[in-house]
């Protein structure tokens, strides 16, 4: 049975129970995510006495979890009893806040030294390694604690300020002491009940009314204290590792879906009670979605010219090829090639804008058939793909510049090697407002990016090498007499005729 509480106390008293062990953080929760600006305006909002909401804390019936022992610098102790942890209740929403607050209030926290208070407009700012000398900013850390605070005002007692000023100073350094030592923090205090109704009290309760996040809502439903497995790590793991292929930039919600390749559900169909009903197994599960992950990237990245996730038309497409090699560990030659042509016809018919949620639906069980061998095609057809214009302004928001841009990096990779970065260089063209595909040139490296910068100033002479990038000796001629309109004519036809000739050698057109 659970029995919730609201209660207050002094923050001062909050944070040493923290440091004692009594109030702790399990390892389930978010990592510490808050930037410098949010980080100020909690300073900010203490120093005028304005409320930073609520703590929830959560004393379970039960279970124990291992807790993080080191809060940004400042070392969490843990009571033991007759061997046992004692009871003690564990943080459910107000890392964000307690962490800001150990951080910089405390001497020893990995911010104390960062942040400061300017005693002439009494508003907090960021520095790290600030120079103390300057009297009017006060450390909140000095301010914090009154051995400290001693100090700076027999420091500031010595100087050669003005007494007027010395005596501001003082006055509004004991002001921010007595701020800090009397401020009040609220908290809800919950008492028995298991994780699944502690997350839920969280999603309900939290006091800024934002919801856990889907990986995070599994972290804590399935985290397990024998294998201290931590989901949400488990996904930042993943996204680190893809960094070699420029797509550590992934949103998380792309790979939670592919988690639901391994439940009996698809990603459009998937819960989160789906990947609960598999939570013993997940350790081993996010480990083979890791490697399905790497395989569709390193596919995307070698075969399809997705050097980078920028370039990614459709995260289905993503999630779709992991599933392929959830299924498939040694695809055939004939496989490949059905998968790089079902990419690209994707892509250019816009299928996941078009197409109805059925059948996408229908299209995955479909594909998954195909995996197995039992269709020899991931889709019953294809129709003949039509290359339509580009869009006016470039943008890798659009499906057809994200389209041109993979197959431009198709021709220029002659080396299909793992160094490649993805750069453009804009041609200054005068009296064109918007930057396009005509003038907009894409590279595998920022040394071709300079080369092809000094080949329209002028610098370096034309070579045969720059072809590759759809561009000719003619087009340069027009270029340099400011024929621009023949330029950009030109160039528009012969990156059309290089898609064309592409998808005809994938039997697309």
């Amino acid at each position: 049975m659970m029995n919730i509480k609201a209660d207050r106390d002094y923050m001062t008293t909050i944070l040493d129970r923290i440091k004692n062990g009594r109030i702790m953080i399990p390892k389930f929760q978010r990592d510490f995510v808050w930037n410098t600006g949010q980080m100020l305006d909690l300073l900010d909002s203490i120093l005028k006495g304005f409320p930073i909401g609520s703590l929830i804390l959560w004393t379970p019936e039960q279970e124990r979890f291992m807790t993080i022992d080191n809060i940004e610098g400042v070392k969490v102790d843990v009571p033991i009893t007759a061997g046992k942890l004692e009871d003690v209740c564990y943080i459910l929403d107000g890392r964000q806040r307690v962490t800001v607050l150990l951080g910089s209030l405390f001497e020893e926290g990995d911010f104390s030294k960062d942040f400061f208070v300017n005693l002439d407009d009494m508003r907090p700012f960021r520095q790290p390694n600030f120079k103390r000398e300057r009297f009017n900013n006060l450390a909140f850390s000095e301010a914090f604690d009154t051995y400290s605070l001693v100090g700076y005002l027999e420091r500031l007692r010595g100087s050669s300020l003005p007494e007027t000023v010395k005596q501001k100073y003082a006055d509004r350094a004991k002001y921010v002491n007595r701020i800090l030592q009397s401020y009040e923090l609220g908290y809800i205090n919950v008492k028995g009940g298991t994780i699944d109704e502690a997350v839920e009290i969280f999603s309900r309760l939290n006091s800024k009314a934002t919801v856990i996040s889907k990986d995070y809502m599994i972290q804590a439903l399935a985290y397990n204290t024998d294998s201290d497995f931590l989901f949400g790590q488990a996904i930042t793991n993943i996204k680190n590792g893809l960094a070699e292929y420029n797509f550590a930039d992934i949103s998380r919600d792309l790979i939670f879906k592919c988690v639901f390749n391994h439940t009996d559900k698809i990603f459009i169909d998937g819960k989160i009670q789906d990947i609960l009903a598999i939570k013993e197994q997940l350790p081993q599960t996010m480990r083979e979605v890791n490697k399905n992950i790497r395989k569709a990237v390193e596919f995307l990245y070698m075969e399809c010219g997705v050097i980078d996730s920028k370039i990614l038309p459709y995260s289905y497409h993503l999630v779709i090829l992991a599933d392929f090699f959830r299924i498939v560990s040694h695809p055939t030659r004939e496989q490949l090639h059905e998968l790089k042509r079902w990419f690209f016809y994707t892509t250019y018919v816009n299928y996941f804008t078009n197409t109805s949620l059925a059948r996408i639906r229908n299209d995955i069980y479909r594909f998954r058939r195909f995996a197995d061998g039992s269709e020899t095609l991931p889709l019953d057809n294809y129709d003949a793909v039509v290359v339509t214009p580009f869009p006016e302004k470039y943008s890798l928001r659009s499906v057809r510049v994200c389209s041109l841009v993979a197959v431009a990096m198709l021709a220029i990779r002659v080396d299909k090697d793992f160094s490649s970065v993805f750069e453009t260089i804009t041609v200054p063209v005068e009296g064109l407002e918007n930057r396009n595909c005509s003038n907009t040139i894409v590279c595998s490296s920022k040394t071709d990016a300079l080369k092809l910068s000094q080949l329209f100033k002028g610098t370096t002479e034309w070579s045969s090498e720059y072809e590759k990038y759809c561009l000719s000796e003619e087009m340069m001629k027009a270029y340099f007499n400011q024929e621009f309109s023949v330029f950009i004519s030109k160039r528009n036809e012969a990156l059309q005729a290089m898609e064309t000739a592409f998808l005809t050698i994938i039997d697309l057109v």
